[in-house]
């Protein structure tokens, strides 16, 4: 077991396993590693081991400070959700 930041204990497996993200814009990802608090951001690097970069403190602190887009709110996924339901029933 491996203990988070956070206090929550998550199962470590015997071996590694590889995860992906197929995607034409790595440098909008971010990845953060829950037990060492450390962040990375996707590269564009294609060579084994530099899909992730480190990032500092100090672009995280300018990066939560942006205003993001605004999102749907509950009841507009809930509209959404509801249309394709409907649609499913024709």
């Amino acid at each position: 077991m491996r203990k988070l930041i956070d206090g929550t204990e998550v199962l470590e497996l015997n071996e590694s396993v590889t995860l992906v993200v197929k995607t034409k814009c790595p440098h909008k990802y971010l990845l953060l590693d829950l037990e060492t608090n450390k962040t990375y951001r996707g590269t564009s690097v294609d060579q084994p081991g530099e899909h992730w970069i480190q990032i500092e403190d100090s672009f995280l602190n300018k990066f939560r400070n942006l205003n993001p887009k605004p999102a749907a709110t509950a009841v507009e996924i809930q509209e959404i959700l509801d249309a394709v339901d409907a649609l499913l029933k024709l």
